[in-house]
Order: C-alpha cells, then sequence, then structure tokens
C-alpha cells in the first residue's frame, strides 16, 4: 500500500489533482507489468485541501492507520 496526500480541492487543487493523475497511471502501468513480486501496488489517498494541518493529520494516518509502506506529499501548500 502506498500513500498519497495532496490538494484534491480548494484554490491550489490543479497541481494535486495532477500528481494524483501521474501517481495513478504510474501504478497501473507498474501493475500491468507484474507489480511487485506478482503483487499488485494500493494506493490510498487523502485530500488536504492545502492545510498544513491536515497535512500532517493525513501523513500519521497513512502511516499509523494504513499502513503505507511509501507516501508521496504535497507538490503546493500552504
Amino acid at each position: 500500500l502506498v500513500g498519497h496526500f495532496g490538494c484534491l480541492t480548494g484554490s491550489e487543487a490543479t497541481f494535486g489533482i495532477s500528481t494524483s493523475n501521474g501517481i495513478r497511471m504510474a501504478i497501473e502501468e507498474f501493475n500491468a507489468k507484474g507489480g511487485l513480486g506478482g503483487r499488485p501496488i494500493k494506493l490510498v489517498e487523502y485530500d488536504t485541501r492545502g492545510d498544513d494541518k491536515e497535512a500532517g493529520a493525513v501523513v500519521q494516518r497513512l502511516i499509523n492507520n494504513d499502513k503505507a509502506v511509501a507516501v508521496r506529499g504535497e507538490v503546493a501548500s500552504n
């Protein structure tokens, strides 16, 4: 499981949505080639709305609750 957190809504959403689309495309291509050791990569995403406090909370959620082994973060935020 890999995680992505970004501004998917709000004033900077264009950056977060573009990043999300790129991550989804890369994972789809990687999984089509067999994934990691024959296992597909799964993605979980959270919207931070560009709020730095929310970003910190979702990183903790990705690591502690979702058990993400990798996290890709904001490209534009406060």
